[in-house]
């Protein structure tokens, strides 16, 4: 009798928790991902950089994230998950150990650049364990509770709790302590990772495949760029407000304090908590998901209009536009079942990479952009030792946003939902 058989309780539970760890990394990965947002002031003064430079820095996370998407996929496709995840994990804590003792610009940037290569394959793995260890129709609701994980360490990374953590123990032990957070991980990852590829769902492999066969099928589908391009137009202003240019821009537009703008923006994040589970459930019960998606981008394009453009709102008000900016923009989710649906199963892992690669591209040029727009639009005013910007500078350059939601919606119009 197999191990599986002699404990069916056991047999029952052990997918969920080995999923569960998986999304407990996109958690992890979220976390320390925008933890620069509210420490925005302290990296300028600590590391001697302008709003540009810290965009560049920050952006650096999205280079590699980006970069190892679609090698994530492929390996997910053709490799054991649990040897991934525990490296992964592994090139996250020595990205926050570099970065939190770092004293300058450049090793700053490579611990960056180490937690975004690391980070990279917490989404994939997610879902690769997701397609592995469940029917495809639980598919778009498990993503939906891995982006609700991942936007609760958004929530906690971006708000005021991290924002106190910072404020009492200084930027450099917070991060110390994130890194501490990803050992405990990884301990768990190594230790019950263990059967995530023994599943009747995993597909049968094909004798003579060359390991980027997939890929090839993926990037020449034309529909795959289209989903994928509405993907990253559609997820790259959560990054852009929500990862860094968020916090300074509501404290200077409403003369908030920082740990009051950081929770403001940490309702975006909750919008996607609850928007996530609820449009995995909707689009699994119908099969067109095309109208959510369109109905998420105009409203999360009124949201952020709203933000930017309507002065003098009271903070229930603003709250409200970006809680609802996050729930509205969740619902770009059914993407990742659709461009997964169009697609041979054994493929899946390297869809989804493409597609999470254009989701990262909007953040890694969004990020240091907006930067460097405030840069050109700075008038030379200095406050302890940091140039200042004004509302009108950060309304300009945040004007981003909502010019790339607009490009989605004419994407959405090209995307159809038959198998390729």
């Amino acid at each position: 009798m197999s191990k599986h058989q002699d404990s069916p309780s056991k047999s029952r539970f052990l997918p969920w928790l080995i999923w569960f760890l998986g999304a407990f990394f996109y958690f992890y990965e979220n976390l320390i991902q925008v933890s620069p947002g509210v420490m925005v002031q302290d990296l300028m003064q600590a590391l001697a950089v302008d709003a540009g430079e810290l965009g560049v820095l920050v952006g650096m996370f999205f280079y590699t994230y980006a970069f190892i998407q679609i090698p994530a996929g492929v390996l997910a496709d053709n490799y054991n998950v649990r040897r991934l995840l525990g490296s992964a994990v592994a090139f996250c804590v020595i990205g926050c150990f570099l970065f939190a003792s770092s004293d300058g610009m450049v090793q700053a940037a490579i611990g960056r650049l180490f937690i975004g290569l690391g980070s990279g394959f917490a989404a994939i793995c997610s879902m690769k364990l997701a397609t592995l260890l469940f029917p495809a129709k639980r598919f778009p609701f498990l993503v939906g509770l891995m982006v609700t994980l991942g936007m609760t360490g958004s929530i906690i990374g971006s708000g005021g709790s991290l924002a106190l953590v910072v404020e009492s123990y200084g930027w450099r032990e917070t991060l110390y302590g994130l890194a501490g957070l990803g050992v405990i991980l990884g301990v768990f990852v190594v230790w019950l990772v263990r059967e995530s590829e023994h599943t009747e769902n995993a597909p049968e492999p094909v004798k003579d495949r060359h390991i980027l066969h997939g890929l090839l099928k993926v990037v020449s589908c034309r529909r795959s760029w289209f989903v994928a391009g509405y993907g990253g137009l559609m997820f790259a202003p959560t990054s852009i407000f929500g990862g860094l240019w968020g916090t300074p821009y509501l404290m200077q537009a409403h003369q908030l304090d920082k740990p009051v703008a950081a929770g403001i923006v940490s309702l975006l994040f909750l919008g996607w908590v609850i928007g996530g589970p609820l449009t995995g459930l909707i689009a699994g019960l119908f099969e067109k998901k095309r109208p959510m998606m369109l109905i998420g981008s105009l409203g999360a394009l009124m949201c952020i209009a709203g933000i930017l453009y309507l002065h003098h709102l009271p903070l229930f008000l603003l709250g409200s536009l970006v809680f609802f900016f996050g729930l509205f923009s969740s619902c770009f989710l059914p993407a990742f079942a659709l461009i997964r649906e169009i697609h041979d199963e054994a493929y899946s892992g390297a869809a989804l990479g493409f597609m999470n690669t254009a989701n990262m591209i909007g953040g890694m040029i969004g990020i240091p952009l907006v930067g460097l727009v405030l840069n050109h639009l700075w008038q030379g005013q200095m406050v302890d030792e940091v140039k200042f910007y004004t509302t009108a500078n950060y309304v300009t350059s945040l004007s981003l946003l909502p010019i790339m939601m607009s490009v989605s919606i004419i994407l959405l119009y090209f995307v159809k939902e038959e198998r390729a």
